[in-house]
């Protein structure tokens, strides 16, 4: 059976493993509302293929990021309650939603703001 995963075709982002929600004290964070968004867009909308069917816009082969990668870390932060990409990137910096989401590392304002660009 063929797998549903989108494929994801960057070097900052992997696949994540299903999370499980417990009550000790380790791994805590205050963005945890967003993992069931992130696992939405993830796994029921296949976001990052959904994207690059439909706009379709290429970058370089060395390019770390895609611009459907930008596109998704700017909607979740918004969803989150960011209102510009200094508090996009900062929302993006808890290790733990990092985790939850898969992303190895994320660009900063100006890099997510570089990727908008294209």
């Amino acid at each position: 059976m063929k797998s549903t995963r989108p494929t994801v075709h960057t070097r900052a982002r992997h696949h994540t493993a299903p999370v499980h929600f417990g009550t000790s004290q380790r791994g805590l964070t205050s963005y945890a509302g967003l993992i069931p968004v992130i696992k939405f867009l993830d796994r029921k909308l296949h976001f990052t293929r959904l994207f690059q069917q439909h706009v379709g816009h290429e970058r370089a082969t060395n390019a770390s990021y895609a611009l459907a990668d930008g596109v998704f870390l700017v909607l979740t932060a918004l969803i989150g309650g960011a209102r510009n990409l200094n508090k996009c990137a900062a929302l993006w910096m808890d290790g733990v939603l990092r985790q939850a989401a898969g992303w190895q590392r994320v660009p900063g304002a100006a890099g997510t703001a570089a990727n908008l660009g294209g």
